[in-house]
């Protein structure tokens, strides 16, 4: 169970906070989009880590079960694709966060935002689809369990 519900507070997460920046996007408000950047970071925090951590402490007892990570194949799999996804969660993602916050900070509610923000927050895009596709492919794998090699 504990396996199930750090799944959903991963992938729950991934995916609506991209909908919900696009969403800030297309308001074309400063203040939104402020209020966007600081919030991904802090729902990261909340939902996203600890779903991770539930995610890895309860999987790896499960593989056991199985025989091990390494003589399942969809196990095997479905744990790279996850790492993977989180190589570019922490090498990529975060740093756009991060960087977002600090172009957005000095500009006051009613100016506009910088093109280097806007450039900053379409390539937190692009790595956030490859960083959710990612574990909806080894969530996939968990449910289907194929027979891979």
């Amino acid at each position: 169970m504990l396996h199930i519900a750090g799944a959903v507070l991963f992938l729950g997460n991934i995916i609506v906070t991209g909908l919900w920046m696009a969403s800030a996007e297309r308001t074309g408000s400063t203040a939104v989009l402020k209020f966007g950047a600081h919030a991904v970071n802090w729902m990261d925090v909340f939902f996203t880590a600890p779903g991770v951590i539930l995610i890895l402490v309860s999987g790896l007892p499960l593989a056991s079960q199985w025989g091990g990570i390494t003589r399942v194949p969809w196990i095997l799999a479905a744990l790279l694709l996850f790492v993977l996804s989180g190589v570019v969660w922490v090498g990529l993602l975060i740093p756009d966060q991060n960087r977002m916050i600090r172009l957005s900070d000095p500009v006051l509610s009613d100016e506009s935002l910088p093109s280097a923000f806007f450039r900053c927050l379409h390539r937190w895009y692009v790595w956030g689809v490859v960083a959710t596709v990612l574990p909806l492919i080894s969530l996939f794998l968990m449910v289907l369990k194929p027979k891979l090699w």
